[in-house]
């Protein structure tokens, strides 16, 4: 399957967080990929070390907001996370997230080294899905799981410190 047929980004339901539907699963629902390629493209989105954590904390909680996960093989995050309570996109916040495990909390993508070289891609395939527009605020984050969610959502979080 070639990379132009892969999607950037992979929608996870909230209810996902109770089912744990294979991602396979999930990409064959969201895309059309057919559930045969669907397995085969599953490992660009599987998660690693506490990524799977910080999805089922983050979807259990925060409703409001839609996670995506992004395309491992493509240095753009590993997940865009937008705050929908806004009631349209220019209203709307958009996280570009790259999970660095120990490491403090940081705005404007620096500790990343490359892997948000393209996170402009996965923001512009929301703003043509008609997510976010081009007056959306997005942030670059960087950190470790526990140290973000606590300093994104500290009311929801603050036993994780």
């Amino acid at each position: 399957m070639s990379n132009r047929n892969i999607p950037w980004l992979l929608k996870i339901p909230f209810w996902w967080a109770h089912r744990k539907e294979p991602l396979s699963f999930l990409l064959a629902k969201s895309t059309g990929i057919p559930k045969h390629k669907a397995g085969a493209c599953e490992q660009r989105f599987r998660f690693k070390n506490d990524e799977s954590d910080f999805v089922l904390s983050l979807l259990r909680k925060k409703k409001n907001f839609w996670l995506y996960r992004c395309d491992q093989q493509r240095f753009c995050g590993d997940f865009v996370l937008v705050d929908m309570s806004g009631t349209s996109p220019p209203q709307r916040h958009a996280y570009v997230i790259d999970l660095k495990s120990g490491a403090d909390v940081k705005f404007g993508g620096g500790g990343a080294s490359n892997q948000l070289v393209n996170a402009n891609k996965v923001i512009e395939s929301l703003i043509v899905e008609g997510i976010l527009c081009e007056e959306s605020q997005v942030s670059l984050v960087t950190g470790d799981r526990r140290k973000l969610l606590c300093h994104l959502f500290p009311t929801s979080f603050s036993l994780l410190r």
